[in-house]
């Protein structure tokens, strides 16, 4: 996943399920599974609204959210596999990756509590720390009026004793108040002279101080009704389930870069012109993300953002999270014109626009690293039985004086590609390759539905033709559950020790057969090994006797006197307009 807030669908969700479509979910409750089945006909429900209360199972299996007068089951499986909660961060330290619904209880304020975390992880420096929950996701007066105490048994590895006196919205009030006390005094000199007033530190009794009241989350969901054996009915969220802390933003200068000690964030200042009264945390809750993005969304090290801080100035951020009253935020996500030159090309991609009527998609977006690199993308998709890849190219421009990133904005038109049309693209491909040598760097596949879901495509592909495979990225191109070398689709390639095979005449067809970037008398899989020039049926285009690179190009490739069309070579080969070419017999 790219930047935590790229999505289509809510720019700046805080909890993003969003499973396949489900028709069977699995509920486990009191140590017994419940099988569900999706109700026929289709019944469907939506929420938006404040959130209540989230609660989950004792073994962390799934769970309940209140919302709108309705109770929303979190299943603990959907088609047999735990919803991926998006656009979460599993910051426990037993965690990494999104929250899934295997472990719902992470979601709870119980559970991110600091003294439910281990001291590693409060001690924990740079992208990995958490210092616990400063903020409950619901209001603030429900927090303090709901039954106190942990109720439930989480069921996971927290090796901290659980909330000071069982009773939380009191320790993650109390939380809050440690922190911005840890933080002021190196911020103090920049920081309005009654910042600690504004914040609810407005005495030297603790006992006095008030954490400002706050809505709390927003809850999203969409889903359908499921009933068990028994005819129970379920609200299951199988298409939408987004827990939204807040949506607040601030733009300006980062300074007073502070790197945090003994447990306490790092921190810093957001000015702008005359106004400093904002203090960041880098976010505290394990729940959720806490990191730097540069050019292209590309993750940049914590370090590397102090490392270049001029006198604690890290120079203008855009920073995502959200705020405790109106000047204390905990930064989920920053970002920076950074680049982060580790080798590792990021290609990030925006603004999708599938036009079925325009018969034509769009995209932009930026790539990290772009030197030596031409940027290519494929569309692919089925008609019938009959799957196809149809290339475009893409125009890399450099962004001057941002230390070498790209920009690039496609737009792919498919009236120029006679029988394709945008309705049946089910993925586009991006590749970047060395102009050089023609190498593949970098390749990302993105699927329609995902990218751009309120414009959906009704075309599923069998997959019994499949796409061209990418045989050295890692990745499943064409989508049949074999990577690289262990799809057979690779087995000619040279990434896989397949040549150019001249006794079956791959020497002169005018194909690079084994995917190397070179083709015919280019690749040296065509030099005999006797004389050490081309292979005797080795012919180079351009000269008489050789084959026609190009049928569409009005020229005569291979130098014999026949233009495209007229020239045999070119027998039911794509020639001028998209046509095959039907040579005279």
């Amino acid at each position: 996943m790219k930047a935590f807030f790229t999505g289509i669908l809510f720019l700046c969700a805080i909890f993003l399920c969003v499973p396949a479509s489900g028709q069977n979910a699995t509920l486990f409750i009191d140590g017994q599974t419940i099988n569900l089945t999706r109700d026929v006909p289709l019944d469907f429900f939506n929420t938006e609204g404040p959130m209540w209360d989230i609660e989950c199972n004792p073994d962390g299996r799934g769970g309940n959210v209140k919302c709108m007068g309705k109770t929303v089951t979190v299943p603990w499986l959907i088609n047999g596999s735990p919803m991926i909660c998006e656009a979460t961060e599993d910051g426990y330290e037993d965690g990494g990756g999104e929250v899934l619904s295997d472990e719902f209880c992470k979601m709870t304020d119980e559970s991110a509590t600091r003294s439910s975390l281990s001291a590693g992880l409060i001690g924990a420096v740079g992208d990995a720390g958490r210092q616990g929950a400063i903020r409950s996701v619901i209001a603030t007066d429900q927090a303090r009026a709901r039954n106190s105490g942990v109720t439930t048994a989480l069921g996971m590895n927290n090796p901290g004793p659980g909330a000071i006196e069982d009773v939380v919205q009191v320790e993650i009030e109390r939380n809050f108040f440690d922190l911005v006390n840890a933080v002021y005094p190196a911020h103090a000199a920049i920081l309005p002279t009654d910042f600690l007033a504004r914040v609810g530190i407005n005495s030297d009794d603790p006992a006095e101080w008030t954490q400002p009241m706050m809505s709390g989350g927003t809850y999203k969901s969409a889903g359908h009704v499921y009933s068990d054996a028994a005819g129970n009915k379920y609200l299951i969220p199988d298409s939408i389930n987004v827990y939204e802390l807040s949506e607040n933003t601030s733009a300006g200068s980062a300074v007073n870069v502070t790197q945090g000690t003994d447990g306490a964030p790092d921190s810093f200042i957001i000015q702008s012109g005359s106004s400093a009264d904002m203090l960041c945390f880098f976010n505290t809750d394990p729940r959720f993300p806490s990191g730097i993005l540069g050019v292209a969304d590309q993750h940049i090290p914590r370090q590397m953002w102090f490392d270049q801080a001029t006198g604690g100035d890290a120079g203008g951020i855009d920073t995502v999270g959200f705020v405790n009253g109106e000047h204390v935020m905990n930064a989920m996500e920053i970002f920076t014109d950074l680049v982060n030159v580790d080798g590792v090309i990021e290609i990030s991609v925006e603004r999708w626009r599938f036009r079925d009527g325009g018969n034509e998609i769009r995209f932009r977006g930026g790539v990290d690293e772009p030197t030596g690199l031409a940027m290519s993308c494929q569309a692919l998709g089925c008609v019938g039985n009959q799957n196809f890849v149809i290339p475009f190219g893409i125009a890399l421009e450099v962004d001057p004086g941002l230390g070498g990133p790209a920009h690039f904005a496609a737009r792919l038109e498919f009236d120029l590609v006679p029988g394709a049309s945008t309705a049946d693209v089910t993925h586009i491909r991006i590749e970047l390759r060395q102009t050089s040598t023609g190498l593949l760097l970098a390749s990302e596949t993105f699927a329609r539905n995902e990218v751009d879901p309120a414009n959906p495509t009704a075309t599923v592909c069998n997959g019994t033709a499949g796409f061209e495979e990418v045989c050295d990225d890692g990745l499943d191109n064409d989508l049949d559950g074999n990577t690289d070398c262990a799809d057979p689709d690779c087995a000619p390639t040279a990434a896989c020790g397949g040549t150019e095979d001249a006794a079956a005449g791959e020497c002169a067809d005018g194909l690079d057969n084994d995917a190397d970037g070179l083709g015919d008398c280019d690749d040296p899989d065509c030099t005999d090994p006797l004389t050490g020039g081309p292979v005797a049926d080795c012919l180079l285009p351009d000269v008489p006797g050789g084959f026609e690179e190009s049928c569409a190009n009005g020229d005569d490739d291979d130098g014999d006197g026949l233009t495209d069309c007229a020239d045999p070579d070119c027998d039911g080969e794509p020639g001028p307009g998209g046509a095959d070419c039907v040579v005279p017999g």
